[in-house]
């Protein structure tokens, strides 16, 4: 990316939301950087930011590998606006007896916030649901701070401010899509309290990914490799207009593709103008390698080494300079790259699939053809049912997985042993959080009804599990 003025500087406190908060000032039209604490002073002197974000952490503010937040900031003279562990970094620095850890362990889940006047909270009802993810709170307000929010009536403070000093800080996560009206608390800090302006456009962007490729780039030449799934393609896509044959997609045929994949993405590509080479004799490598155990972990590093040593026998060289212009984008910012270019729907609009694959949806048993096979079938059956009743497009991913334990079923006249299937559908918007997606009894009947016309398959399982405690896929 080209420099630009960076308004709105993050602290990364540790948070699995750090990214959320980026992706939502995004969604809201400003660029904003994340930065480590140890980091934070030196580049914000030099780059001197509008506004700062302390972001949440996994630890305790009294742990002893709590992050070291230098005070120097608090004379910035910017807007701060502290996130769970960074309320309460702001409340402990002001008064070291402010925060007490919670009796039962942990508050986690939502809870339902009581807001005061504040210009943190303009245009919000009087009372939202939160989420809400710590082991502290803070229990005593330090001097010149005013509690502008609570829950439990009134027994547990959920935002402090010093507008005088231009703190503001919230214990729940205003920026996941549990809490209600999430991105209005980030406007009001960002725009209203800072007076950041909207700096971000996708156009804009693309047309720096494209200067920044070439200007890396010079005279050599590009190579990209297309799984089918929507960055690769895209991707590929942004730079076939200024690279042309400078350009060389390839596309390896690993085995663990779903049904018609390859037939499908070669069109889009064909239709998009890039140059695709698929590369289709290594399957068999790939279902030895990754069949050698069932641990993910390890599933995930035989796939890898395979893909690697592939990759140098089709000259593509591992050695050269990597980069990766759309790692900073969050999915459904990719799929809105993909149809400024007018990548039709099949592409833009599909739902996300892992490297491996199905190596990864054959779960507790080795991977084997006959295994892939049914759960490709599997895969595509329930997709061509949630296309039919229009749900697919509103599912963020559907997961259908093979469990890797028999279980006693009646085929026929006897009794035989098979194979479970699950179905997993989840709703998000950035795959850092999401939420079941409940099917209706009359779906899961028809799904049922098609899956267990396969002879090795005896069950179906459905999963409506949110994340967290599950995540998306089983592996």
């Amino acid at each position: 990316m080209q420099d630009r003025a960076i308004q709105i500087l993050i602290i990364d406190l540790g948070s699995q939301y750090t990214q959320i908060i980026r992706r939502s000032l995004r969604y809201l039209g400003f660029h904003s950087i994340i930065i480590s604490p140890e980091k934070s002073l030196e580049w914000a002197k030099i780059n001197k930011p509008k506004s700062i974000i302390l972001s949440g952490g996994t630890i305790n503010i009294s742990d002893a590998d709590t992050p070291e937040i230098p005070k120097e900031i608090l004379g910035l003279g910017v807007p701060i606006l502290g996130i769970c562990l960074g309320m309460q970094w702001l409340a402990y620095i002001h008064d070291k007896n402010a925060i007490q850890a919670i009796k039962e362990g942990k508050s986690y889940g939502p809870v339902e916030v009581s807001l005061s006047e504040s210009r943190l909270f303009k245009n919000l009802a009087k009372k939202i649901s939160a989420w809400s993810s710590h082991g502290d709170s803070v229990k005593n307000v330090p001097a010149g701070f005013d509690i502008i929010a609570t829950s439990n009536n009134k027994k547990v403070i959920e935002a402090i401010e010093c507008a005088d000093k231009k703190l503001w800080a919230v214990q729940f996560h205003p920026e996941v899509e549990q809490t209600e009206d999430e991105n209005i608390i980030l406007n009001n800090f960002a725009s209203d309290i800072c007076g950041c302006v909207k700096d971000y456009d996708k156009k804009n962007v693309i047309e720096e990914i494209r200067a920044n490729t070439k200007k890396i780039l010079g005279s050599g030449t590009a190579i990209i490799g297309v799984s089918g799934g929507v960055d690769s393609t895209t991707l590929a896509a942004i730079l076939t207009p200024i690279l042309g044959d400078k350009l060389k997609a390839f596309m390896i045929d690993t085995g663990g593709m779903r049904k018609d994949e390859i037939e499908k993405v070669k069109k889009i590509a064909k239709k998009s103008g890039i140059n695709l080479e698929v590369v289709d004799k290594y399957k068999n490598k790939f279902i030895e390698s990754v069949g050698q155990s069932i641990d993910a972990e390890k599933k995930r590093a035989h796939f890898r080494e395979v893909y690697g040593e592939t990759h140098h026998n089709v000259d593509l060289d591992l050695g050269l300079t990597e980069i990766m212009p759309l790692s900073d984008f969050f999915k459904f910012e990719v799929r809105e790259f993909a149809r400024e270019f007018g990548l039709e729907e099949l592409l833009a609009g599909r739902q996300p699939f892992p490297g491996p694959g199905l190596y990864l949806r054959i779960v507790g048993v080795p991977v084997s053809s006959e295994l892939l096979e049914i759960v490709r079938e599997a895969d595509y059956e329930v997709a061509e049912i949630l296309k039919k009743h229009n749900l697919y497009d509103k599912i963020a991913q559907t997961i259908v997985a093979l469990l890797g334990v028999n279980t006693v079923g009646v085929k026929g006249d006897g009794r035989v042993y098979g194979y479970s299937i699950v179905v997993r559908t989840v709703e998000t918007v950035d795959f850092m959080t999401v939420k079941g997606f409940y099917l209706n009894k009359e779906i899961c009947e028809e799904i049922t009804g098609a899956l267990i016309k396969h002879p090795k398959i005896v069950r179906v399982f459905y999963d409506f599990t949110p994340k967290p405690p599950a995540t998306t896929e089983f592996e």
